[in-house]
């Protein structure tokens, strides 16, 4: 879907499949605002490339949706209700995740991101003239759909004004032909 135009984030999205023939895959993103003036910014990917992964990826996408819209929670609880209606609706579903929630800064004119990650890769801050940061959290959590009891924990950045967060699944930075950290 489009994302929302915000009055206080200029949102940019892109999605691109791997090849031609993989129109259908578990990779997705979601921006939303909440009622209270906060932005929700979700990117997932589902284990598999076929229409199994992409079935399970609108049921996660929808449900995590549901969860976290009118919620006062923070990530890390959005993430574990998440991987409480997972397992309880049977739905054996495996999932890397990212869930940030963007809230004004009064102090800064910035925002501030609170954000869980159920495995997923790190998001990248760029923050004008001083490069780009990999926010990275003191330990790595467990896939969504392994453990419904998992451990979930939030990390916390600043966003100055004119800050670009960048967040991305695997498929930007894998390549067959080439070791990951090149």
């Amino acid at each position: 879907t489009e994302p929302p135009v915000s009055a206080r984030h200029d949102v940019a999205v892109r999605y691109v499949p791997a090849t031609t023939e993989a129109q259908v895959g578990g990779d997705w993103y979601d921006v939303f605002e909440q009622p209270d003036g906060s932005t929700v910014v979700v990117i997932g990917d589902v284990v598999g490339h076929d229409t199994a992964a992409a079935a399970d990826m609108a049921q996660l996408r929808g449900l995590l949706r549901g969860i976290a819209y009118d919620s006062a929670d923070g990530p890390a609880a959005v993430l574990r209700r998440l991987d409480s209606a997972v397992a309880g609706l049977g739905l054996h579903a495996m999932a890397t995740v990212l869930v940030g929630r963007l809230t004004p800064d009064p102090g800064t004119g910035g925002a501030r991101l609170r954000w869980s990650s159920a495995g997923h890769l790190p998001p990248l801050l760029a923050e004008p003239g001083d490069g780009v940061l990999t926010l990275i959290t003191p330990r790595a959590e467990l896939l969504l759909g392994v453990d419904p009891a998992a451990r979930r924990t939030e990390s916390e950045a600043l966003l100055e004004p004119g800050s670009t967060l960048l967040l991305y699944t695997d498929g930007l930075v894998e390549r067959r032909d080439r070791g990951f950290d090149v």
